[in-house]
């Protein structure tokens, strides 16, 4: 049995001539994000499945990171205060559920396959902040009047497979290369869509992920870097 807790602290630019009048200018939005508290359980006993494994985890998602940070667009030269696109925002607003699966398995020996799957599911409609970038009808339409209900607050989902290589066992070292793929899709599972509830930015990407880890006795020092190969 584990629990995991992540504290992220992001910081995003975001570079569009579309939001400065025509101009190329950078927006900007970091601090903490929406931590997530989460506890998950290994199958199989290792010390009798040594080789393989699968774990399933369910967590809760806090609405601790900023949803309406706000920075400078030039609007006709002139400096105006606004929310950032939502791309950027380190929250979401809402509470959330969290679903994660995670597997591995040596096939043969010092090669390890292994497979992620992550969702995150946000009960909650919208979080109210107005999107600088939203459409007329980024909202529910009521008699002849489109309103905006400000940004959706979206699912989001991961998924990660490929292999592992044991360079030294003794010293903890491993390389690997996956492809990953995430996004937010258009509908949620409760039905939540595009501009029938908020404006929202759904779309996904997939990337190759080489990777290196370190494990010194009970610690585990990783790093991955997703090198994006298409995205929508």
């Amino acid at each position: 049995y584990s629990a995991t807790l992540t504290l992220p602290f992001v910081y995003h630019i975001r570079s569009a001539p579309y939001e400065h009048s025509g101009v190329r200018r950078d927006t900007t939005s970091s601090g903490l994000g929406d931590i997530r508290l989460t506890g998950g359980v290994w199958l199989w006993d290792p010390a009798k499945q040594p080789k393989g494994n699968i774990q399933l985890s369910l967590g809760v998602k806090a609405p601790t990171g900023d949803y309406g940070a706000d920075d400078t667009f030039y609007q006709d030269i002139q400096p105006v205060r606004r929310n950032v696109d939502q791309s950027i925002q380190p929250g979401d607003g809402g509470w959330g559920i969290s679903f994660e699966f995670n597997s591995y398995r040596e096939f043969i020996p010092d090669w390890i396959g292994y497979a992620q799957a992550f969702y995150l599911f946000n009960p909650a409609n919208v979080n109210g902040a107005p999107s600088p970038t939203a459409r007329r009808d980024a909202g529910p339409r009521i008699g002849l009047v489109d309103v905006d209900n400000g940004m959706a607050i979206t699912d989001q989902y991961l998924f990660r497979t490929g292999l592992t290589y044991v360079i030294s066992r003794k010293h903890g070292l491993t390389v690997s290369l996956g492809g990953r793929m995430e996004g937010v899709p258009v509908e949620d599972l409760n039905g939540n869509a595009g501009n029938k509830e908020g404006f929202r930015r759904p779309g996904y990407a997939i990337a190759i992920e080489p990777g290196i880890s370190w494990m010194p006795g009970k610690w585990n020092l990783s790093l991955t870097t997703p090198v994006r190969l298409a995205a929508n």
